[in-house]
């Protein structure tokens, strides 16, 4: 329709030579309880590295809110983030893979849901959901490089999303993506050791923050958020990147509180990242892993916060000898909307 093709003997050549095994596809939830979304195979050639986005309408029949988001990807894939247009905000995107560039990142017109940086799940705490309308339209942001000299990646996504009525949750889990505000001012210089990019950022309303992660490219090497005082200048830390003394900028790591972490409106936070770089040129914005970038994400309610009940940063498994877990709140009777 547009005069774009795919590369049509990539395609060939991978289910005629070979390449990478896809990854297995995960079970759908049970019906009632959600449904699967797949983006892929998107097929990428021995050295190179894109980034895509596709619109997708979910169709919906009726609001649904959100408890679940279980993404499985390939682990050479750098990031996938979900995001969700605002109201008539797709009509102007065209259908089919987008390539990202700096000029057409996505988030223009939507808001991010949530991002990963390796197969993972958001189970969000009893009380919040994300909430979906039925008219609604997601965009799906693969960024996927094949750090193979030989071998053709096939790149598969799969989004399990579980669901409950609209109505039972009583908070509505947002999200937001803070990019380094001047992205075009953005300069590593040349043999830097520890170089620091810094902003102040104040949100006006309370956050009841949840959920918080970094992201950067191959030259960062720490990542750091803290509260910010009255008069701007650090206060308490809210976030650490290094894990063990290391900061794995392939699979950041995250921070979770459970119970949630509270920052007033007007209060706002500090974040920084170090950068290394090891070559002689300077080092700028870009989308790709030879470029940089600075981002903090952080899920969060706003207002009263609900109060945390459940099992804090639930894993998918435990071991027998594993030490016990603490329930909280401890003692009482759990009643309300979704218990």
């Amino acid at each position: 329709q547009t005069g774009t093709a795919v590369d049509k003997n990539l395609i060939d050549t991978y289910y005629t030579d070979g390449g990478f095994a896809p990854i297995e596809r995960p079970a759908a939830p049970a019906p009632g309880e959600g449904f699967q979304i797949h983006l892929g195979p998107i097929f990428i050639a021995p050295d190179q590295e894109h980034e895509y986005a596709i619109k997708y309408d979910l169709g919906l029949p009726e609001n649904i809110e959100v408890k679940r988001l279980d993404v499985k990807m390939p682990v050479q894939s750098h990031h996938f983030i979900l995001y969700k247009y605002l109201p008539g905000q797709s009509n102007s995107i065209s259908n089919g893979l987008r390539d990202v560039g700096v000029f057409n990142i996505p988030g223009d017109g939507s808001t991010m849901v949530a991002a990963w940086a390796y197969s993972g799940a958001y189970r969000v705490p009893a009380g919040t959901a994300y909430k979906w309308q039925g008219n609604d339209v997601l965009d799906l942001n693969l960024h996927q490089p094949n750090p193979s000299q030989t071998s053709i990646l096939p790149a598969d996504v799969y989004i399990n999303v579980y669901t409950q009525p609209s109505g039972t949750a009583i908070k509505e889990m947002k999200s937001d993506l803070v990019t380094f505000n001047s992205p075009f001012f953005f300069v590593i210089p040349g043999n830097a050791i520890n170089y620091p990019l810094e902003e102040t950022v104040i949100p006006s309303e309370q956050r009841n923050i949840w959920n918080i992660g970094p992201h950067t490219h191959k030259y960062g090497v720490d990542f750091d958020v803290w509260r910010r005082n009255p008069n701007g200048t650090k206060g308490e830390q809210i976030f650490e990147g290094q894990e063990n003394g290391y900061y794995d900028w392939e699979h950041p790591n995250n921070g979770y509180y459970e119970p949630y972490y509270i920052l007033p409106a007007n209060t706002g936070f500090i974040h920084r990242a170090l950068y290394t770089n090891t070559s002689s040129s300077a080092v700028t914005f870009g989308l790709t892993t030879d470029n940089e970038m600075m981002i903090t994400y952080m899920q969060y309610t706003e207002g009263e916060p609900v109060t945390f009940v459940g099992v804090p940063n639930i894993k998918e498994r435990y071991c027998v000898n594993a030490d016990p877990i603490i329930f909280q709140p401890t003692g009482g009777t759990i009643t309300g909307n979704g218990t």
